[in-house]
């Protein structure tokens, strides 16, 4: 009886030492998702952009936070000041909200880059928009003359 015992208190050790650490890892998960919004907001500040500005090709951009989270990661091709295709090669997002099919639709909806904040999906609008910010800076397009 007394082996049995040894063997259901080692058994609740190794429970709550399992259930803390995915505890810890939880909540640094949501504080990396959450950090990792607010510095693309701070990246992006008021940056709009203007399609006329903007040369016919194909751009490529991704926004990494604190050099460990890949944020998003886009490619787009602009033709005539409109947008002719928009990829994401990957986006941090919250699980079912197609956050992706809700910004494509939005910058559709207005032919621009520029698109207002998703509501319930902030922090994905605001890494989609400094990987777009990254890919225009970058300027290396591929001009279609």
């Amino acid at each position: 009886m007394a082996r049995g015992y040894s063997i259901m208190k080692t058994f609740k050790i190794i429970f709550k030492i399992s259930l803390a650490f995915f505890v810890v890892l939880l909540f640094l998960s949501f504080f990396l998702f959450n950090r990792s919004g607010k510095i693309a907001k701070q990246y992006v500040g008021s940056y709009k952009v203007p399609m006329n500005k903007v040369k016919d090709g194909t751009y490529e951009g991704s926004f990494t936070v604190l050099g460990i989270i890949k944020g998003a990661h886009v490619r787009f091709e602009i033709k005539n000041n409109d947008i002719e295709s928009f990829t994401f090669l990957s986006l941090l997002e919250t699980p079912n909200f197609s956050v992706k099919e809700k910004i494509l639709k939005a910058m559709k909806d207005k032919s621009t880059l520029h698109f207002d904040t998703i509501t319930g999906a902030t922090i994905s609008s605001n890494l989609t928009k400094a990987a777009i910010k990254n890919a225009l800076s970058k300027k290396v397009s591929t001009d279609k003359k």
